[in-house]
């Protein structure tokens, strides 16, 4: 139907705002180069540091959905050092506050990343029930209660990142709970490490692993067996009896051609698992995600996503379809770009979230259904729900 007249393109416009969902601010789009239904919420997080400036990869570094929005974890610069901080969720979800802004520690005693917020700067988190929440953070593993109140746990081992490293490059960073039994994997000296509890991370033991083992592995249960696995290594260890003794086994389907890569994200999806990164061209071409899906954690296919354009892999996300999200970055040093991929049902697509000081860093999925990205200053969040009619993408993992 064409439609004629003044009268009747105002009558277009005004269906099409009565149409516009509440609570959002800004606009989306969904052409090539839009942001695939994200709306900015320019401002919505209160910005890491007593300054007008802090480094863009510190800052918050990590979601994870807590309640109807979520708790954020990283590091605030005070001036002096960068502290542990920690980021509540406002009305619906649409801002992030700081819990607490952290003074500056004491120029002696404690590594100054484990002071600052109570379980602030964690690297990993498992869900416990009922509000409670495990949590690892460079040197230390806590347990927040539902009330807030945080204990110190893994007595019998202490994690030293390396002397005059305030911010750590090693130390703990994944974390696996299962009823009592606890399993940490992290690195020391860049060789990979795991840590053991049976009583619920009160006591912690480190478990002997080869000597080359990699230092950025992934702790999953498949069939009955335990792995920690970086699918870009050659080998994994495997264990039969909840981690007590671990196996190498060898990795396959993945190229060892790695060049110029980022370490993997691997996230469980009915059926097996999924592994996120991005990876350069031999000829030191730009960075481009890559995709890889396996059932026990060792033979991995690559699913030959076809993604448009270049970047790097910063985060991903299973929204409530069980499709991922990614969030990446292109750009310089001075001004980065933030972007983003998602699964649809027609298969893959990228959308363009800006430029600035400080993009889009991290996503999640919330209890609603809606994905929400964070960056230092703002949020990006796309309602619940497909971004396309549903169908069948030859690109898609899903359709592999």
């Amino acid at each position: 139907m064409r439609i004629r007249g003044t009268a009747a393109l105002l009558t277009l416009a005004l269906l099409l705002s009565a149409c516009a969902k509440p609570g959002t601010t800004g606009a989306s789009a969904e052409a090539p180069g839009g942001t695939l239904g994200f709306v900015k919420h320019p401002g919505a997080v209160d910005f890491p540091g007593a300054h007008d400036y802090v480094p863009p990869s510190k800052g918050i570094q990590k979601l994870f959905p807590y309640g109807p929005c979520v708790l954020g974890f990283g590091l605030y610069s005070t001036g002096y050092t960068r502290v542990g901080a920690m980021w509540t969720g406002g009305t619906g979800c649409e801002s992030l506050t700081l819990a607490e802004r952290p003074a500056n520690p004491p120029h002696d005693g404690p590594k100054p990343i484990e002071l600052g917020t109570p379980f602030g700067a964690r690297r990993d988190v498992v869900d416990l029930g009922d509000g409670a929440l495990l949590g690892i953070g460079e040197t230390s593993l806590d347990r927040r209660a539902a009330d807030g109140t945080v204990t110190v746990l893994g007595e019998g081992v202490e994690i030293y990142p390396g002397k005059g490293d305030a911010e750590g490059s090693t130390g703990f960073s994944d974390l696996f709970a299962e009823g009592d039994l606890v399993l940490i994997a992290g690195r020391v000296d860049w060789r990979g490490r795991l840590w053991r509890s049976t009583d619920g991370g009160r006591t912690l033991a480190e478990v002997t692993v080869p000597g080359d083992t990699s230092p950025n592995l992934h702790i999953i249960r498949a069939g009955g067996r335990l792995v920690a696995v970086d699918p870009w290594a050659a080998t994994a260890l495997v264990s039969t009896d909840d981690g007590a003794t671990w196996t190498p086994e060898a990795v396959t389907g993945v190229p060892p051609n790695g060049y110029n890569r980022s370490p993997f994200i691997v996230l469980e999806r009915e059926g097996g698992f999924l592994a996120v990164a991005s990876r350069g061209s031999e000829d030191g071409g730009e960075q481009a995600p890559v995709v890889f899906t396996s059932e026990d954690g060792l033979n991995w296919s690559d699913t030959g996503a076809a993604m448009e354009g270049e970047g790097s892999v910063l985060d991903a996300t299973l929204d409530a379809d069980g499709r991922l999200v990614i969030v990446g970055n292109t750009g310089s040093a001075k001004e980065q770009c933030g972007v983003v991929w998602a699964e649809t049902f027609q298969g893959w697509r990228r959308g363009d979230l800006g430029c600035q000081a400080y993009p889009a860093r991290v996503v999640t999925t919330l209890a609603d259904g809606r994905v929400l990205i964070a960056g230092n200053t703002d949020l990006w969040i796309r309602q619940s729900g497909p971004p396309e009619p549903r169908g069948s993408g030859e690109s898609s993992p899903a359709a592999v």
